[in-house]
């Protein structure tokens, strides 16, 4: 009876430097691998020559896929029954997320260029990392084999060698005297490692999730009054608020570049007032401002909506009063804070008025809205930056933005009519790294389909986790 096969996935910057080494263990029947499937974190434009001609004469020889990080995503993963992860070469913080380590728990291992715990939690490439290992003139180094967890470089470690390191040795003696004892300490640490290994669990298989970090916010509401019960003010919100929005979904995501999430979003209970805020300058004070402004909305929004008191009011000018006065609340912050701050944010907010079916929209910034009407995606807003293309909608830096000089301050204004079947959305430019058709493709496939918002939104996000993810992404959806 022949030995069951483990089938495996091999993470790595390029191509992994210890490809040639498996392939030749595994037909001599040393390591119980199969390779299903190779992921490259570069493009396959950035493969030199001799990398491409390696991966084309895998897949002609074991019909081994190949995907780059954009094109991967946790279901192809599983549709290729990958029952295990492999990196080399790569930094797990940028392609491995708690999604995948739910699904693929204990079964994610890297080979970390040093000797753990040294240069623990160091986002480092390999190259960093050994020319920073010379350059403190350490006399010993090695390489790690451990796996993954939510804690970087903190996994249970499987298997360790070392090596003396030469006062003369320069970086390209060290790096190959180094990359041979990796693959001795991959190949002999999973030989032990696969006798242990369980059946791959098949309820995970049927886990579905996206290749993307948790959201840092998410906010979701229907036209279904009964959701409303766990909203302390539900009981003085009129039904016929509900009467043209059907639903509304809100997230912000960090991304994969951004330590900490500067957005912020805006949806109130009764789907009435939808924005998002993209905090600039430093992190702190960028996220600070932006949910300042998020705060300001929801709580000017649940007052006037209490009674009906905005009835007969002009909802274009209670929108245009609202932004002013925000922004002068946060230079009123900015001047009496005893510490110097500089707070930014971009905001881009809309108001329905459902008696009379017309949306009303404030810009101030680069953040954007789009409204999928049958067809067609429109996009409804210009960004205020310097050297502005209309072809595009793009520039270089922001020119307005919310927390400006007074004088300097300024928005654009629009009102239009909103017909059913309608979606708008309201985004941070961050989810701009995917292209407009795309996303308008996303929308179209949901319309299509009649899935939830929330399903939309985590594709979108999903898609931009496939370009890079470089910047926080947040999204505000709404159907009518």
């Amino acid at each position: 009876m022949s030995e069951k096969l483990t089938k495996v996935a091999l993470f790595s910057r390029a191509v992994p430097p210890y490809l040639d080494f498996f392939l030749e263990n595994i037909a001599q029947k040393n390591l119980a691998l199969e390779i299903k499937l190779v992921v490259s974190l570069l493009e396959k434009t950035e493969l030199e020559e001799t990398e491409l001609n390696a991966l084309s004469s895998l897949k002609e020889s074991s019909k081994t896929k190949h995907l780059t990080q954009k094109e991967l995503s946790l279901e192809k993963l599983l549709e290729l029954e990958i029952e295990l992860i492999l990196l080399s070469d790569c930094q797990p913080e940028k392609i491995i997320t708690p999604e995948l380590l739910e699904v693929y728990q204990g079964r994610v291992l890297d080979l970390f260029p040093s000797l753990l715990p040294a240069f623990e939690g160091k986002k480092l490439s390999r190259a960093d990392l050994i020319r920073e290992t010379i350059a403190r003139k350490l006399q010993i180094t090695g390489c790690t084999v451990y796996k993954v967890n939510q804690d970087l470089h903190k996994g249970q470690i499987l298997g360790q060698t070392a090596i003396e390191i030469s006062a003369s040795e320069n970086f390209a003696q060290l790096s190959e005297r180094l990359r041979e004892k990796e693959e001795l300490l991959y190949a002999y640490v999973l030989v032990d490692y696969l006798k242990e290994l369980p059946d791959f669990n098949s309820k995970n298989k049927t886990s579905k999730k996206s290749i993307i970090a948790p959201h840092t916010q998410e906010l979701s509401y229907s036209s279904n009054f009964s959701n409303s019960s766990n909203f302390s003010n539900s009981s003085k919100l009129s039904k016929k608020n509900f009467s043209f929005a059907k639903a509304g979904f809100a997230l912000s995501n960090v991304g994969l570049k951004r330590e900490e999430d500067a957005d912020a979003i805006i949806l109130s209970k009764d789907l009435r007032v939808a924005g998002v805020a993209d905090g600039v300058g430093s992190a702190k004070e960028g996220a600070q401002t932006s949910q300042r402004i998020a705060a300001f909305f929801h709580k000017q929004w649940e007052f006037a909506a209490q009674g009906d008191q905005i009835k007969g009011i002009n909802h274009g000018i209670w929108l245009r009063q609202a932004v002013v006065e925000c922004n002068r609340r946060l230079l009123n912050w900015q001047a009496n804070s005893k510490e110097e701050i500089d707070p930014g944010s971009t905001l881009c907010v809309s108001l329905l008025d459902p008696e009379r079916k017309m949306l009303y929209l404030s810009n101030t910034g680069d953040s954007r809205a789009y409204l999928l009407r049958a067809e067609t995606l429109f996009r409804l807003t210009y960004d205020h930056s310097e050297n502005f293309d209309i072809s595009s909608g793009k520039g270089d830096c922001l020119l307005l933005y919310m927390g400006g000089e007074s004088h300097f301050f300024g928005l654009d204004l629009y009102c239009l009519p909103l017909f059913e079947e309608d979606v708008l959305m309201l985004c941070s430019d961050g989810l701009l790294f995917a292209s407009e058709e795309l996303i308008a493709q996303r929308i179209k496939e949901f319309k299509a389909s009649g899935e939830q918002l929330a399903t939309l939104a985590n594709r979108l996000v999903e898609d931009n986790y496939r370009v890079g993810a470089p910047d926080n992404i947040s999204i505000v959806l709404v159907q009518f």
